[in-house]
């Protein structure tokens, strides 16, 4: 018979022994089972399907006989809590109290509390109200540090600023005051600039700065001298008078004054107005203008009249620089024209030259 209520069986060789089933086995024949019951003492097998009944229990613990689980922790409610069967939670209407207890609900009641400890916007204290003041106003007088105004300053309310013509020449110490300090329209600054070598200062700029030209130191009147007598007959056009021309050369910068005396045969018939033009140019067809050249005519009123000798003086000035210089006698007939009548005979020139 094994543990499970198995049995193990073999040849039943001993026909002699007999067997009787003990606790738990029933006995047919020769056949042995286990004995089912579903109430009973241990002596039966429980069925699968067996239940037990509480009373038949044995060894129950303390506590449990009286079928009531009482023996575990147990709550109870205190203030402000409410326990439902196995559920706690806040009673709402006690914490709702506590808080209208420290809550305001109205400005009115807000106010009520505030205003006796704090001051309303509008208050204002008296200053003998103040307490734990700094030494020095208690007395309610200002005497903090004044100020007046020194040498070259002025002092209007408690602007100060610096007094019309305060800064003497006194009060700025030596070498302080650079070109960028000083009024270049007023103040000449220092001279920085120079001239090469032949050259000198003409003027000085507000900079600083120098403008140069040529010197003309050393340099003297210089004096040139020409005369011819050739044959040159007048037209209606400015021309040169063969030989008329007088060249001349300067040192410097400076005037040149050309002078031409100049002797003339003019033929005149009556009827007709002869006008002459002489001047002195820089070209052969140069005649000058209305300042320096010479007009003469001969009325139309006047009577026939053939080689008539006239001497004429013309001068003109030239403004030059250093270098080499040729200056013409020229002329022409502006009214009388005739051909091969009117003519150059005799002439001389002389330019001056005179230094700036």
């Amino acid at each position: 018979m094994n543990d499970d209520g198995t049995v193990v069986c073999e040849t039943d060789d001993d026909t002699a022994t007999a067997y009787t089933a003990g606790p738990g086995l029933t006995l047919s024949g020769t056949q042995f089972a286990v004995s089912f019951a579903g109430t009973g003492t241990a002596d039966t097998a429980a069925r699968s399907d067996h239940t037990q009944a509480w009373s038949s229990l044995t060894g129950v613990p303390a506590g449990f006989a009286d079928g009531t689980d009482d023996t575990g922790t147990s709550y109870t409610a205190g203030t402000g809590i409410t326990i439902s069967d196995t559920t706690i939670s806040a009673n709402q209407t006690t914490v709702e109290g506590w808080a209208r207890g420290v809550c305001y609900d109205t400005t009115a009641e807000l106010r009520g509390v505030l205003d006796p400890v704090y001051a309303a916007a509008t208050h204002s204290h008296a200053w003998s109200t103040i307490t734990s003041m700094p030494v020095g106003f208690s007395d309610g007088v200002d005497n903090d540090t004044t100020y007046s105004a020194g040498t070259g300053l002025a002092l209007t309310g408690t602007t100060f600023s610096v007094a019309t013509g305060g800064v003497t020449s006194a009060m700025i110490a030596d070498g302080t005051v650079g070109s960028a300090d000083i009024n270049t329209g007023q103040v000449q600054v220092r001279v920085a600039g120079s001239c090469a070598a032949g050259n000198a200062i003409r003027a000085v700029n507000v900079d600083g700065t120098v403008a140069c030209e040529a010197t003309t130191a050393g340099a003297r009147p210089v004096l040139a001298y020409s005369e011819t007598g050739a044959t040159t007959y007048l037209t209606t056009t400015c021309a040169n008078y063969s030989g008329g021309q007088v060249s001349i050369t300067v040192p410097a910068a400076g005037s040149i004054v050309v002078e031409a005396n100049a002797r003339m045969i003019l033929n005149h018939v009556s009827g007709t107005e002869d006008e002459l033009v002489l001047g002195i140019g820089t070209t052969t067809t140069d005649c000058g203008t209305p300042y320096d050249s010479v007009r003469w005519d001969i009325p139309s009123g006047w009577p026939t009249a053939s080689s008539i000798y006239q001497t004429f003086t013309v001068r003109r000035r030239f403004a030059v620089s250093a270098g080499t210089y040729t200056y013409y006698l020229n002329g022409y007939m502006a009214s009388g024209y005739a051909a091969s009548t009117d003519l150059f005979w005799y002439a001389n020139m002389t330019a001056t030259f005179i230094p700036n």
